[in-house]
């Protein structure tokens, strides 16, 4: 009976963790359910790739002066056009163009992709030119996440009405996404920690820029703008002193589940890119290519169905022919195979064709014929 027992225990234990090293473990961050495991690295065998390369751009923007050499948006309508001179400038001047930012833009792109936790990316950097390769999986999300690459990760709070800058993310420790169920729905926030510098700054700017304590008592002229990429989030007073060096932003409220990823998703976005460096270039996308994998796709998963199918039948085999020692035998089976793939995840050891074939054959030969 005790025996029966410990192959009982042995038998679940091995199921349990058969199944986090196949499916993995998920837990749900506010809305979204979250992997805490690795994914499988696979090579070009089992996935497209998709490489792009960023150069430095060559556009240029249109600088206004007004008669006194003040850089100005925009002509006043009906003002005369003589009083205003135009001139075009490189978006990234020549002296900029340095081996240093451009190692800068290849880390920032990096940092990016890990904080974006990319399973599989390469960043490579010619730095002569500054021409930057990344290699991607090609799938769905691709063009959103090289998208991503190309913004600056400006951001800052300043005054809404001069734009003087009142603190940027040179003083931010952190941002991260947080949530709150409501009666109205699920509400979305940006969260943002500041050093002890922008703690200090963030006090003095909360108390400068505050709302009135009274309803009735005027609205102070002076607001806040949140800026990111060089637009205006929020533009708003705080409703009292910020003394924790903490700020929360809300970015919207649903009841509807898509809406709410999208809010997710945006915020994920702002808290990347404040988490990160700004990129010192401006950089736009050059060429592109895929390269298809042999094995991508619908064919992956017929591989992963009759290796799972041939596996099963060498496990029953066991079971029928020597019974409960059979059955000690599989369970052995499935626990190293799941262990060695736990190893495979945690150590992102890239998965490719031959190694895989090679290692099966030889675990199935040495199993059955004791080869």
């Amino acid at each position: 009976m005790e025996k029966k027992l410990k192959i009982i225990l042995a038998v679940v234990v091995t199921m349990l963790i058969a199944i986090i090293s196949f499916v993995g473990v998920y837990t749900k961050d506010g809305v979204v359910f979250k992997s805490n495991l690795p994914n499988y690295q696979l090579s070009s065998d089992f996935e497209n790739k998709r490489i792009v390369s960023f150069i430095p751009s060559e556009d240029e923007n249109e600088i206004i002066y007004d008669k006194d050499g003040n850089k100005v948006d925009a002509i006043p309508e009906g003002a005369n056009e003589e009083d205003y001179r135009k001139e075009k400038e490189k978006v990234n001047k020549a002296e900029s163009l340095t081996a240093e930012n451009f190692e800068k833009v290849k880390e920032t792109f990096q940092g990016r992709l890990n904080t974006l936790k990319v399973n599989y990316h390469e960043v490579r950097l010619d730095k002569e030119t500054g021409k930057i390769a990344v290699v991607l999986e090609d799938n769905i999300g691709t063009d959103t996440l090289l998208q991503n690459l190309l913004y600056t990760g400006d951001f800052s709070i300043t005054d809404s009405e001069s734009g003087n800058v009142l603190i940027d993310k040179a003083n931010v420790k952190s941002a991260t996404v947080a949530y709150q169920n409501t009666e109205e729905g699920v509400t979305v926030y940006l969260d943002i920690k500041f050093d002890k510098e922008g703690a200090n700054k963030l006090h003095e700017i909360s108390k400068e820029y505050l709302k009135p304590e009274q309803e009735g008592e005027e609205k102070p002229t002076k607001q806040v703008a949140v800026v990111m990429e060089g637009t205006k989030l929020f533009t708003t007073n705080f409703a009292n002193e910020i003394k924790t060096g903490e700020l929360t932003l809300s970015i919207g409220t649903s009841k509807d589940n898509d809406s709410i990823q999208n809010y997710v998703e945006q915020t994920s976005l702002y808290a990347m890119l404040i988490n990160n460096p700004t990129v010192p270039l401006k950089y736009e996308a050059n060429t592109e290519q895929t390269l298809n994998g042999n094995l991508a796709g619908e064919n992956t998963q017929i591989i992963i169905i009759g290796v799972s199918t041939i596996f099963a039948l060498i496990v029953i085999y066991f079971v029928c022919r020597y019974k409960q020692n059979g059955l000690i035998a599989g369970v052995s089976m499935i626990m190293a195979v799941s262990l060695l793939l736990l190893v495979l995840r945690y150590t992102n050891t890239e998965i490719t064709l031959n190694t895989f074939v090679r290692t099966y054959s030889a675990y199935v030969s040495k199993c059955l014929f004791n080869k």
